[in-house]
């Protein structure tokens, strides 16, 4: 289902630790975001850093998951740009991609 609505990351981590997408909202705190000083960007809610799943792929294409971890300035796969309108990771040179449906 395709919405007009803005969505947003959500930090309220989902099966292991996987991040959701979902609509915005100012009053959730899993939806509020900030960057730390190395370019980690930290959950309000729950305090974890956005992060890439490593060796993992979707049904044989090339989609990573993203998930929450605990924040480790040391680690590449937890290091994000904002380019372009887009976040891209750096350990892996590849933006987010994600897509929206509602729970039934």
């Amino acid at each position: 289902q395709d919405t007009t609505e803005p969505l947003c990351l959500d930090g309220m981590t989902y099966k292991g630790n996987q991040v959701l997408v979902t609509l915005c909202s100012l009053q959730k705190s899993s939806l509020k975001w900030s960057w730390t000083d190395y370019y980690q960007l930290r959950n309000e809610g729950n305090t974890l850093c956005l992060s890439v799943q490593e060796n993992h792929t979707v049904g044989g294409s090339e989609d990573v998951p993203i998930k929450m971890s605990h924040c480790d300035q040391n680690d590449d796969k937890q290091k994000w740009i904002c380019t372009g309108g887009f976040l891209k990771n750096l350990a892996l040179n590849k933006c987010i991609n994600a897509s929206w449906k509602p729970f039934k």
